[in-house]
């Protein structure tokens, strides 16, 4: 397979350039204590991504169960790469909506606080039964309780009860229920994809998500090796794309993590190519 100069293409080779920059620029930062304690959270979002990624890649190489050889099993699982591929593209939509898209400290303090609260109030919603569960709803009440207090006090929080069904979504958002107030298909717009591409992309990938049609008439037609592979790669394509937003994303970020981008400058300029590509998918 022969590559044009500047014209990156997708290969085996490729992603895990990609994928191994994108590991030296997180780990770049491990045991990194930032003066403002709320960017630590966004490690967890940046872990979860490389796994994605490592995962679908290893998915990539074909699915067997050697426990099942009266079955046979042998196939390319596209399906749950594409599944993976949304969660991977969702990871890197809410790093980018809560740590890079906010253009004033009140909107960030407002989207982390209400991004962090809809995660541990979710126990609230739901009855437990067994005592532990209980005792650890208890002990998080005053963490629920800090992420309420810190919305209030922001000046978006306010401004939604001077709005048409304000007061709901105030309410709303202080039970956990409602954090992000853009679309999936907006956030990757003002993230630089292509916005009519953003939205094919989302709808299609969620489609695998939620079991659609398209999705099972896709699995159905996906009965030999070559189409499978077709499928895979189509996929692993949307993650390293996704890989690309977030090195760059990740490095605006956190500058002193720049450095790393020295390391590899072949995947960076993968990376590079790859992000304006799909900021003209208009």
């Amino acid at each position: 397979m022969t590559r044009r100069a500047g014209a990156p293409i997708f290969d085996d080779g490729s992603f895990v350039k990609v994928l191994n920059l994108y590991y030296s620029v997180v780990q770049s930062l491990k045991g990194y204590a930032p003066a403002d304690s709320r960017l630590v959270r966004s490690h967890g979002l940046a872990a979860k991504l490389f796994q994605h990624a490592a995962s679908a890649f290893w998915l990539s190489k074909g699915t067997r169960v050697p426990e099942m050889p009266e079955v046979a099993v042998d196939f390319g699982d596209h399906g749950t790469i594409a599944v993976i591929a949304r969660a991977a593209f969702e990871a890197y939509l809410t790093f980018y909506y809560i740590f890079l898209d906010p253009r004033t400290e009140d909107e960030f303090e407002f989207r982390f606080n209400a991004w962090m609260l809809a995660g541990v109030a979710q126990r609230e919603r739901h009855p437990f039964r067994l005592a532990e569960h209980r005792a650890q709803l208890a002990t998080e009440k005053p963490l629920r309780e800090s992420y309420r207090d810190a919305i209030k006090q922001t000046k978006r929080f306010k401004n939604l009860g001077t709005r048409k069904h304000g007061l709901d979504t105030q309410q709303k958002v202080l039970e956990g229920k409602k954090w992000r107030f853009h679309s999936a298909s907006e956030i990757a717009a003002r993230a630089g994809f292509g916005r009519q591409y953003s939205r094919t992309l989302y709808e299609y990938l969620s489609d695998y998500a939620h079991s659609g049609a398209l999705a099972a008439l896709q699995v159905s037609q996906a009965d030999s090796p070559q189409v499978q592979r077709t499928f895979v790669e189509s996929d692993l394509r949307v993650i390293m794309v996704v890989l690309c937003k977030m090195i760059l994303s990740f490095t605006k970020r956190f500058p002193r993590a720049a450095e790393e981008l020295k390391s590899d400058p072949e995947a960076l300029h993968i990376c590079e190519v790859l992000a304006e590509a799909i900021r003209r998918l208009d």
